[in-house]
């Protein structure tokens, strides 16, 4: 009985790092209700060696990931004035809206599973 209580908890916690290690991120641009912004996320959980990556939405540049403990969301657009936002254990936090050509940060400490990073742009 011991040896099976054993087996279960080290493949449940093997199942469970590879479910980190294997997370892939994905940009959606998801419409507001009121069309006037439009924005998109990932998830920002990856093997705490690298960061998410990069990519090329609304217009801008968006970096998004898990370093240094953080959940991180970075976004610039020249296109209109935008946002960055992230989510872990179930706490948003949003940078404000700032102008054209400058750099939204958001950022708070990763949680174990689950991290989000999104982007907003408006107007």
């Amino acid at each position: 009985m011991r040896k099976s209580m054993m087996t279960v908890a080290v493949l449940a916690t093997a199942a469970s790092l590879c479910a980190l290690g294997v997370t892939s991120a994905s940009a959606d641009e998801r419409p507001d209700v009121a069309g006037s912004v439009v924005g998109g996320s990932a998830s920002a959980d990856q093997p705490s060696t690298a960061r998410n990556g990069t990519a090329y939405v609304g217009g801008g540049t968006w970096t998004y990931g898990v370093w240094d403990g953080r959940v991180h969301s970075l976004f610039n657009t020249a296109r209109s004035t935008h946002r960055a936002s992230v989510k872990s254990n179930g706490v948003l936090v949003r940078s404000d809206w700032v102008a054209l050509t400058r750099t939204a940060y958001a950022h708070r400490p990763a949680a174990i599973a689950g991290n989000q990073a999104f982007w907003d742009i408006r107007g």
